[in-house]
């Protein structure tokens, strides 16, 4: 019985591991397909890179959330998506001075 308790925490362990590597590659390729997107139109920059990167990188969050049990790579996840949301205020609250400036 012990060591199906071990089989079983190792297979958690390796679909975790399987989420954080998808997770991990689907922001590579977006923000890669982003960066070529945006320069190919000469409008990049880092505001309009993190926007599109951030919405991206919520929608994969979703996609490869753990169902079951929340792991120790969940919570640095976490921290990007508050951080990120941070950030994301901050270059609404930019833009709307801008505007309200002018």
């Amino acid at each position: 019985m012990n060591a199906l308790k071990t089989l079983g925490s190792w297979k958690i362990e390796t679909e975790h591991s399987r989420n954080i590597r998808r997770l991990l590659l689907t922001q590579v390729v977006w923000l890669v397909i982003l960066m070529v997107a945006l320069q190919l139109q000469s409008l990049l920059t880092f505001e309009r890179l993190f926007v599109p990167w951030y919405v991206g990188f919520i929608v994969a969050v979703h996609l490869f959330a753990p169902r079951d049990v929340k792991s120790r790579w969940w919570r640095g996840v976490q921290i990007i998506v508050i951080a990120g949301f941070i950030g994301l205020c901050y270059f609404v609250a930019r833009r709307a001075a801008e505007i309200i400036s002018i």
